[in-house]
Order: C-alpha cells, then sequence, then structure tokens
C-alpha cells in the first residue's frame, strides 16, 4: 500500500512541526507496510517556515518514500497549492492537511479501508486551542444525526449550502472521486476556498455519492487568530470575494427556498443581529429531539469527552518531544 500525505504551509514557523510530528506519529505507529510520500507547499511563507520543514524532512528522511518541499516565489492562495499536491498523487490514497492543524493519535490509514470513488467519509473533528483540545458539541451531534440519516443528493446539497455540514480536514476521499467529479473546473474560480466547491462538485456531479458519517477523529483542528478565516487584510478581503462567489454559484442551482435563504445570510441584518445563532439554535433542537429519542446523543458526548481527554494527553507528549 501508498499513501500520500499533502501539507500547506503559510508563515508557520512556531507549529508545523506540530503537524510534522504528527504525520511522524502516524508512520511510526500504524505505516509500517505502507509505502509514505510526504509533499510540502510552502505559498511564499515571509518567515522561516520553508527551512523549518526542510531541516524536519532531513532529519526524518528515512520514514518516507519521496519528499518533495515546493516553495513558491510568490504567494499563489490556497486552491493552487492544494492542486499541486493533487497533481503528485497517482492512485494512492492521500490527505491534505493545513500547517497548522494536526493528525489525532487514531490510525488514519486504517481509516480508508474500503474507500471507493464513490464515497466521502466524514469524521468527528476535535478543536486545538491555545494547546487545549475539547469538543464541539454541535459537531457531536451533527455526527449523530447524520450517521443514521439516509442522505440522497437533493438533501446533501441544501445542507452544504447551509453551512457547517462538513469540517474540511475531517473529510477523506479518494483522487478518482475528486476526477470524476469535476472539482477542479469549479476550484479554478477561487483562490482560498479548496473545500466548498470540491464537495459541491462532488455531491452535485457523482450520481449516487454516499456519504458516511463517524465518531472517530482524524484531525485536531487549530483555531487561532492567524488562521485565513479570522485574520484582517487582502487575505480576508479575498476570503469574502470566495465566499459572495461560492453563494453565487448556490443561488444559481437553489430552490426558491434556498434562493431566499442565502439572501438572507448575505444581508447585514443577518450578522448585525445573530439571527445565525437563533437558526442554528432552532436547527440543533430539532435535531437534538431525534438523536434523543435514538437514545445515542448521550453515548456520542460520553465517548467524545473520552477522545478529547485521549487526545489533549497525546498533544502535550507531542509538545514535549518536540521540545
Amino acid at each position: 500500500m501508498e499513501f500520500t500525505f499533502g501539507v500547506l504551509t503559510f508563515c508557520q514557523e512556531k507549529i508545523v512541526c506540530e503537524t510534522l510530528e504528527s504525520i511522524k506519529y502516524q508512520v511510526n505507529n500504524y505505516g509500517k507496510d505502507i509505502a509514505v510520500n510526504l509533499y510540502i507547499i510552502d505559498d511564499c511563507s515571509s518567515d522561516d517556515t520553508a527551512q523549518v520543514c526542510e531541516r524536519w524532512v532531513a532529519n526524518n528522511i528515512s520514514l518516507f518514500k519521496n519528499t518533495k518541499i515546493i516553495k513558491n516565489d510568490v504567494n499563489q492562495g490556497t486552491v493552487a497549492n492544494y492542486l499541486k499536491v493533487i497533481d503528485l498523487v497517482k492512485d494512492e490514497y492521500f490527505k491534505v492537511i493545513a500547517g497548522d492543524d494536526l493528525f489525532s493519535s487514531e490510525n488514519l490509514f486504517i481509516k480508508y479501508t474500503g474507500l471507493d470513488d464513490n464515497t466521502l467519509r466524514v469524521f468527528t473533528p476535535l478543536y486545538l486551542t491555545d494547546g487545549k483540545v475539547y469538543k464541539s458539541n454541535a459537531r457531536v451531534l451533527n455526527t449523530s444525526y447524520f450517521k443514521n440519516k439516509k442522505i440522497n443528493k437533493r438533501y446533501a446539497l441544501r445542507q452544504m449550502m447551509k453551512g457547517g455540514f462538513f469540517n474540511t480536514p475531517s473529510v477523506l476521499y479518494t483522487k478518482g472521486l475528486f476526477e470524476k467529479s469535476d472539482s477542479r473546473s469549479l476550484l479554478s474560480s477561487f483562490r482560498l476556498f479548496e473545500d466548498d466547491p470540491t464537495w459541491f462538485s462532488m455531491v452535485k456531479n457523482v450520481e449516487g455519492l454516499k456519504i458516511e458519517f463517524s465518531s472517530d477523529v482524524v484531525v485536531l483542528y487549530r483555531f487561532h487568530n492567524a488562521s485565513v478565516s479570522h485574520i484582517k487584510n487582502k487575505v480576508k478581503s479575498r476570503f469574502q470575494i470566495d465566499k459572495e462567489n461560492l453563494h453565487k454559484i448556490y443561488t444559481e442551482t437553489s430552490s426558491i427556498f434556498m434562493k431566499i435563504y442565502l439572501a438572507v445570510q448575505d444581508s447585514d441584518c443577518y450578522w448585525l443581529f445573530r439571527l445565525d445563532r437563533y437558526w442554528d439554535h432552532c436547527v440543533n433542537l430539532v435535531r437534538k429531539i431525534v438523536v434523543y429519542m435514538a437514545g445515542d446523543y448521550k453515548n456520542c458526548l460520553k465517548e467524545s469527552d473520552r477522545k478529547a481527554i485521549e487526545q489533549q494527553e497525546f498533544y502535550d507528549i507531542l509538545l514535549e518531544q518536540i521540545r
């Protein structure tokens, strides 16, 4: 078996080693019979991120079949770098991760067992902020609700347009699915959004696509002020442009109800009066009732608490090793 890790970096010199060490953990603990490739794309970082990656790869070269570090001369954006990794992947399983997120201590490779070109696998994220690992009750609820629900194309598209259907780093798929869905065509009109346009293409263009939800954890998703969705500069305005472009595409292919919903969501009043909170509260209340009736929600919360403790211990040990 062969497997490729892709890491997209930008100005993450202080934390990228955590990402790389989590890959090392996967290879050392679960990759005995797997030929692993590591491809790092640095998007013209103004700090020493690329140099940190080069030193780390030099010290760990024996772990990998192939390694490549591509250093962009100019900033090209997430989509261009994501596509560079896709082009390096042949027919093996792969996973792309940002240089500020980490893989969990769970066996990533086994999560791909039986994954084919007609399936998206969606896992439950844990979050990492200021060294603390924690769960999101809303995400746990989503997993509990969706994993036992039959999801057809129309329903999946509607949930995607509303937002929050998937957590990007926690989704697994094959290159075959990426190619057959023609995701590349839609991505060409975006700079930072490599995720939602990809999911939209897959759900819209692949008939009979299966979407599987799992309470397993594959990624620790880091929240911090330097992430693309939080910064307030040129990148932020490009983020807004991509968001507006995505909503335009959604609107062109949606029902009257979704057109109205998206128009309201894009209005100033929606965010001024935090109508998103009321909407989320109503949606989550309905889902809670459904999941409670199935007797699954409390068990999922307990399991997620256990996993958060487990991953906190893993992260603390990882930091000690880096120091």
